[in-house]
C-alpha cells in the first residue's frame, strides 16, 4: 500500500480533523458512475465529497468502510470485496498539530439501489474525471469563507479544501493507476 504525506498550516482545525482516522470509498454504480456524498445544510454550494467516515476505535478500515456504506448510501458490503488504494497521513498545523490518516478504498456496488443517510442528504453522480474536478473545487475553497453556526466561526472552508482537496485528487490518481 502507498502511502501519501500532506502537510498543511490552517487557520483553525474542523472536526474530522480530531479524529486519528478515517476512510473514504471511491464507490462505482453499476452504470460506471462515481458516487459522492453530498450535505447542503453544511457544505458549500457545489461541494460533495467521497463516502465515508471515522474509523472507530479498535475499528479496522474494512469494518468501517461497511458500516460506512450502510449508514450513507444503504448498501449492506463485505469486508472482502473492498480494495484498499492507498493512505494518506494529514499533517496540519494550527495553534497544535493534528495528524488524521485517511484509509481511500474502492468498492463497486452491484446495484442501483442506494439511499442517502446518516448526514449524507443527496447523492450525486459523477464521472472519474468529476473526482478529480471535485478535488480542484475543493482546493479552490476561499481562506476567508468560514462556516458559522450559532454566530461562531467554526472553521475556515479555505482549511477544509487544503486537506480534502488533495485528498480527491490521490484518490483520482490511485483509480486511474490501478485501472480500476
Amino acid at each position: 500500500m502507498k502511502t501519501y504525506q500532506i502537510s498543511v498550516k490552517i487557520k483553525k482545525p474542523f472536526g474530522n480533523l480530531e479524529r486519528q482516522a478515517h476512510v473514504l470509498i471511491v464507490v462505482r454504480d453499476p452504470k460506471g458512475r462515481y458516487l459522492v456524498g453530498c450535505k447542503p445544510q453544511f457544505y458549500p454550494s457545489g461541494i460533495c465529497r467521497l463516502i465515508g467516515g471515522g474509523i472507530k476505535k479498535g475499528e479496522s478500515w474494512q469494518a468501517a468502510a461497511v458500516r460506512e456504506l450502510a449508514e450513507e448510501l444503504g448498501v449492506e458490503a463485505k469486508k472482502k470485496n473492498f480494495k484498499l488504494l492507498g493512505k494518506v497521513v494529514v499533517e496540519a498545523k494550527a495553534k497544535k498539530r493534528y495528524r488524521l490518516e485517511t484509509f481511500l478504498c474502492f468498492y463497486q456496488i452491484t446495484s442501483n439501489e442506494i439511499t442517502p443517510g446518516g448526514d449524507i442528504r443527496e447523492i450525486s453522480f459523477i464521472s472519474l474525471e468529476g473526482l478529480r474536478e471535485l478535488g480542484r473545487k475543493l482546493e479552490s475553497l476561499a481562506a476567508d469563507d468560514w462556516f458559522i453556526e450559532d454566530g461562531k466561526c467554526l472553521h475556515s472552508w479555505g482549511d477544509y479544501g487544503k486537506v480534502y482537496g488533495p485528498i480527491h485528487e490521490i484518490a483520482y490518481q490511485l483509480m486511474i493507476s490501478y485501472g480500476v
